[in-house]
Order: structure tokens, then C-alpha cells, then sequence
């Protein structure tokens, strides 16, 4: 397919662009999480018409092909308006900080992580007449590429493991049970996968399609191995959910828990009065579920003032004395913080109703950006 070097360019960028709008809405606050099955495969396309399978163009090999540098600077924009998007609530952390955060997050993690992907496809995608274990190798490359760059993300300047790909689907219950094996990195994989077998697939049928039209043969099976083989990774998730249902002879009731999730913005615990109010939002919650008989409270992650730590006097005498009022241990997120080495850890702690704040308790070991700390 031979085409001119204007539409090429724009076939490029309005595909790159759909792609990651696609790519967005996957994710909070739209959440069509179905869309991440579908959001690369407008971009694998583009890459598929215009470089892997256009061999026709006469051109200087030492000079890119104009909508090559159009493909690679709309995948550039579009990976970082896309984490624009997606981390524009850190306007609302530590203002005006948090818009900086909005403004330099999506260039890193765009530009390390995102679009290298992209800028990959043109290099890495199979053409369609290459055999069969050959186009299955190089997609499961391009989607293990994928999740290498997600994992690296997640350690490297000190990890920012938010929002890899498979988080997208945290509502759909049947299709995350595969984390069950992999954690959120198979789930990714087989989203990434997936986009790649349906393109490769589509483009097939459209190739055999298209020489039937002009009265010709293709050359080219219909049969796809890769799309089976992502099929296959999708229903085994399935298989995985329906296998596992909840069966009354398999219930045991152990005990009944409360959960508190007090609506609260954490910059405003550092103002006393605000701060107050903010134990009284925690008290009357904690307090009603108490009244329905629950074994234990849990309480989330800094449910109370960052500014009084659960070690320290007033935090330690309010959370053990709403545990006693109310007859009914704690688990709650906090922070502790040690005067003399002044150094401050969030973790989760347990609160008897009889003996108060467990001395032993648990703190994060990999801390994030924007949660425990401001880089």
C-alpha cells in the first residue's frame, strides 16, 4: 500500500492520537477498561500499513521517511498528554507543588517508559508473511517489552509502580484472576498481547480481502496462531475466576469486619482545627459500625492526621482511647516518627481494645513518590 507522504503523516498521528485516548479512558475516572484491549491496535496498524509492510516507496536510505518522524512525535505528545490526564489530580497535593508534579511526572514517565514502547513497533512487528512462529515470537516480544518497561517503572528513581496497564481492570473481576499467577504483570502482558494478535489478525483478513477484490491471490492463511494464543491467555483468566467461585461448603465465616473510609484531604490534616474535625469524621464512622456488632475496625491508609503519629502522645492517647470507648480493636494505617532520628515510616498497626497500640507493626518498604514522601 503506497501512499503519499502528507496522508501517510496524518494516517500516523490520528491513529497515535486515538490510540492513547483509548489508553486514557481505559483508566480512572472514565474506566472503560475494556478499551485497554483495543487501545494499541489503531497505532499497530498505522505502523503495519505505513513501515512494515510499505516496501514500495523509493527513498533515500540514509534520510527517515517523513511520517516516520510524524509517527514518532505524535506517540511522543500523546504518551504525555495521556499521563497529563491520568495524574492531573496531583494539582490537589501540596498546591502549587502538585501541579509541578502534573507537569514533569508525565514527561518522565512518558519518555522512559511509554513511548519507547511505541517507537519499538516499526522495528519489532512481524511482517504478515513471515511464518508463523516468527510473528508469534516477535508479538510475545513486543508485549514482554511492554511489561519489562512497566516493571523497570516500578523500581527504578526510587519506582513509581502506578497505573501499569492491568490496573486498568481492577472491576473486572473474571479477567485480573490470572494476577493469581503473575501478579499485575500477566495481566498486562495478555492486554498487550492481546491488541497485537487482534491488529495482526485484522490486517490478515483485510490483506486476503483486499487481492480477492482485485481478483488475485493473497498468498496469506486466514489462520493466525497468535490470536488463538491470546484468546487462550484471556479465557484461561476466566476459567481461572469460574473455577474458583464461592461454594457454600468452602465458606467459613471467621469474623466480621468494619471498614472506615473517611473523605478527607490529606493536606488539610496539618491544620489544627481541620485536623480536628478530621478525628470527629473517624470517631462517629468508627462509631457507628460498632453499633452493628463488627469484630474489628479497620482504618486506611492515614485515616488520621499525618501530623500526630500513632507513637506519639496525642495520637497514640486518641486512637487506644477510641478503641476502649468502643470495645472493639483497630487495624488502621499510620504514620510513627522517631524524635531523635526524626525519621517518620507509614505502615499498619494494631490496636487492642485492652492493652492499646501493638508495639510490633508492619511499614512500607519501597516507598512512592507523592505517597510517603515529596521528591
Amino acid at each position: 500500500m503506497v501512499v503519499s507522504n502528507k496522508i501517510a503523516g496524518a494516517m500516523a498521528v490520528v491513529a497515535v492520537a486515538l490510540s492513547f485516548c483509548l489508553y486514557a479512558f481505559a483508566f480512572e475516572p472514565f474506566g472503560v477498561a475494556e478499551f485497554a484491549y483495543v487501545f494499541a491496535i489503531p497505532a499497530i496498524l498505522a505502523c503495519k500499513v505505513l513501515f512494515v509492510e510499505n516496501k514500495k516507496r523509493p527513498r533515500d536510505p540514509s534520510k527517515p521517511k517523513p511520517f516516520l518522524r510524524a509517527y514518532l512525535a505524535a506517540a511522543f505528545a500523546g504518551s504525555y498528554l495521556a499521563w497529563v490526564w491520568l495524574l492531573v489530580w496531583l494539582r490537589h497535593v501540596y498546591p502549587p507543588s502538585g501541579w509541578l508534579a502534573v507537569v514533569l511526572l508525565p514527561l518522565v514517565i512518558s519518555s522512559l517508559f511509554v513511548f519507547p514502547w511505541f517507537a519499538a513497533l516499526p522495528l519489532m512487528l512481524p511482517k504478515s508473511s513471515e511464518d508463523a512462529f516468527s510473528r508469534l515470537l516477535k508479538l510475545a516480544g513486543l508485549a514482554g517489552l511492554w511489561v519489562l518497561l512497566e516493571w523497570v517503572r516500578s523500581w527504578i528513581f526510587t519506582g513509581f509502580p502506578w497505573l501499569p496497564l492491568g490496573n486498568s481492570q481492577w472491576t473486572r473481576i473474571a479477567s485480573i484472576q490470572s494476577a493469581s499467577w503473575g501478579g499485575v504483570w500477566i495481566i498486562s502482558f495478555t492486554l498487550v498481547f492481546f491488541n497485537l494478535a487482534v491488529a495482526e489478525y485484522g490486517y490478515r483478513v483485510y490483506l486476503i480481502q483486499r487481492k480477492k477484490f482485485l481478483r488475485g491471490e493473497s498468498g496469506i492463511s486466514k489462520f493466525a496462531p497468535e490470536f488463538y494464543a491470546a484468546l487462550l491467555l484471556v479465557f484461561a483468566s476466566m476459567w481461572t475466576y469460574v473455577a474458583n467461585l464461592p461454594r457454600a461448603e468452602n465458606e467459613t465465616k471467621l469474623f466480621r469486619a468494619g471498614l472506615v473510609q473517611p473523605y478527607f484531604a490529606g493536606i488539610l490534616k496539618w491544620d489544627d482545627s481541620l485536623a480536628s474535625e478530621n478525628f470527629g469524621v473517624v470517631n462517629n464512622l468508627s462509631s457507628a459500625l460498632a453499633q452493628r456488632e463488627v469484630d474489628v475496625i479497620l482504618l486506611p491508609e492515614a485515616a488520621t492526621p499525618p501530623r500526630y503519629p500513632i507513637n506519639l502522645p496525642i495520637g497514640e492517647s486518641w486512637i487506644e482511647s477510641l478503641a476502649k470507648r468502643l470495645n472493639t480493636p483497630i487495624l488502621t494505617g499510620n504514620m510513627t516518627y522517631d524524635i531523635e532520628t526524626r525519621d517518620a515510616e507509614n505502615g499498619a498497626f494494631f490496636v487492642s481494645e485492652k492493652t492499646g497500640v501493638e508495639p510490633k507493626y508492619y511499614a512500607k518498604q519501597h516507598l512512592v513518590p507523592f505517597g510517603e514522601y515529596v521528591p
